[in-house]
């Protein structure tokens, strides 16, 4: 989290922020690794030293939860101006034109 976005936080969402950074994995970053082969496989980092015998049930873990994200959320893949990130929602107007003008 950025100084900037720290400052806009009342003081128990940085309480709730500090605790929960050091204790949950940031699930984009997770995802991101687990795909980080590009060919649609799980890629397991070697630095997590996962036991050679633990090695295929860790990835079945990690397949399963990649499935279980990509049914529970839905992020735009490519750049969104209408997708505010820091704000989780989208914004937008919507016009038309009539005969006695335009409605927005």
């Amino acid at each position: 989290m950025t100084t900037e976005q720290r400052a806009t936080l009342d003081r128990d969402s940085l309480s709730f922020c500090d605790v929960m950074a050091s204790r949950v994995p940031d699930g984009r970053r997770l995802s991101a690794a687990f795909h980080s082969s590009g060919a649609g496989g799980i890629v397991i980092a070697p630095v997590l030293q996962i036991a050679p015998a633990d090695l295929a049930e860790v990835e079945q873990t990690a397949r399963l939860w990649l499935q279980w994200c990509e049914t529970l959320f839905s992020e735009p893949e490519v750049v969104n101006p209408s997708w505010l990130l820091d704000r989780m929602e989208y914004a937008f107007s919507v016009g038309t034109r009539f005969s006695d003008g335009e409605c927005v």
